[in-house]
């Protein structure tokens, strides 16, 4: 997943975070503290759109993916 359009990920430091909801806005996953890469295992999870939201420095980054 790629955020080049609106965010450089290597700007990312240890204040940025990363949140993945499912459709029905569970959260499915978050993550503290990220790294300039990130591997997400979503095997379990069933088939469908997510939403990923990154958060910069107070700014949120929105992606919609979808799981097959």
């Amino acid at each position: 997943m790629e955020f080049d359009e609106e965010f450089d990920m290597t700007t990312v430091d240890a204040s940025t975070t990363l949140e993945v909801f499912d459709s029905g806005f569970s959260k499915k996953y978050k993550a503290e503290k990220i790294e300039k890469k990130i591997k997400i295992k979503t095997s379990s999870w069933k088939e469908g759109f997510y939403y990923v939201i990154l958060n910069y420095k107070g700014q949120n980054y929105y992606k919609k993916i979808k799981v097959e």
